[in-house]
């Protein structure tokens, strides 16, 4: 039986604390996916703007920021219809339908069940892409010229949104063709934490082999300047410690980079994708709503903390930050003038 929010939490039967947590999640998620959509909406128009040459890093990071741009724009869209009471609790608190002729909500849950599965599967082939597009700058860099070309970096870029839209395909067909939750269900439980357990063992031996490459090299940077120090006493001294500290702390600026876009990652999403494969098979209670609508905020964090770790880091983007930070103070200012 479908429901709205409104029609939920007019239910005599549904207590009080669960309409409490409904509301509270998307007031919560609201202005999170608002601001995470923003936020990368101003990172992918800037990168656009500042480029002088589209380079494979700036193409890269602005379909990067455009996906992260889609997921927060899109939760922000739900979360408001959710509210307002025009889509039923099933795309998001998970009240099953009765099989039988597909009704307008049931096709409607579908199409936003199928749409938001695509987002967090093209999110999640993009951050392994950019990993692994890391691992082989740093790793092997010689290698890293052969795939730094725009027509590899375009045909991964497509074969991430094909493989994120035919993988989902069953949730379509299953909700359209055979107006069923069974398909949806079966996938949230037991082939998503399969799948994110598979990227997420990815991710770790990409990330740990970058951390491993950064602080070799902050010995042998160390010990080479070490040598020269040696070599050449005197005034050199003080320009090879300058030198050295310098390489030290540009690696342990990556080395620090890589461990919090993969801790990240793993703390934001694993926990609700983990708790709701082992709560499914179980009877809900109202610690379990509870906890699960908790988890369901921390995905949306993810695509800030992406953005704060990847986008911020490029000189083309703060700069362009900035400048958009600096043009908004000037309107608020005269506006507050004028007024």
């Amino acid at each position: 039986m479908l429901l709205n929010v409104s029609q939920l939490l007019a239910d005599n039967h549904t207590s009080d604390t669960v309409k409490v947590l409904l509301v509270s999640q998307h007031a919560v998620l609201l202005p999170i996916n608002l601001f995470a959509g923003l936020l990368n909406a101003a990172a992918f128009s800037t990168v656009i703007r500042s480029a002088a040459s589209c380079s494979v890093r700036e193409v890269r990071l602005a379909s990067f920021a455009f996906i992260e741009c889609l997921c927060g724009v899109f939760g922000f869209g739900i979360d408001l219809l959710y509210l307002v009471g025009d889509i039923p609790c099933s795309a998001n608190c998970e009240l099953t339908f009765d099989p039988g002729e597909a009704s307008g909500p049931e096709v409607k849950v579908t199409i936003l069940r199928y749409c938001m599965y695509v987002l967090r599967a093209a999110h999640y082939c993009y951050y392994l892409l950019n990993s692994m597009y890391n691992w082989i700058l740093f790793v092997h860099p010689l290698q890293f010229q052969r795939f730094s070309r725009h027509r590899h970096l375009y045909m991964s870029q497509a074969g991430c949104w094909l493989y994120s839209l035919v993988v989902n395909i069953f949730i379509l067909v299953d909700g359209l063709k055979y107006h069923s939750d069974t398909m949806f269900f079966t996938f949230r439980a037991y082939a998503v934490p399969v799948l994110h357990t598979f990227i997420s063992a990815i991710s770790f031996g990409l990330h740990y082999n970058l951390a491993r490459v950064a602080v070799r090299q902050i010995r042998e940077t160390s010990k080479l300047a070490d040598l020269q120090a040696r070599l050449h006493p005197g005034d050199n001294f003080n320009r090879e410690s300058a030198r050295r500290r310098s390489h030290s702390k540009k690696n342990l600026h990556v080395f620090f980079l890589f461990i919090l876009m993969f801790g990240t990652f793993l703390i934001t999403t694993s926990p609700g994708i983990y708790y709701r494969a082992f709560r499914i098979p179980l009877p809900p209670t109202l610690g379990t709503v509870a906890t699960l609508l908790a988890l369901d905020v921390l995905p949306s964090l993810h695509y800030i903390c992406t953005f704060i770790l990847t986008a911020t880091k490029n000189p083309v983007v703060r700069t362009g930050l900035q400048e958009y930070v600096r043009s908004v103070s000037r309107f608020l200012c005269c506006e507050n003038h004028c007024f």
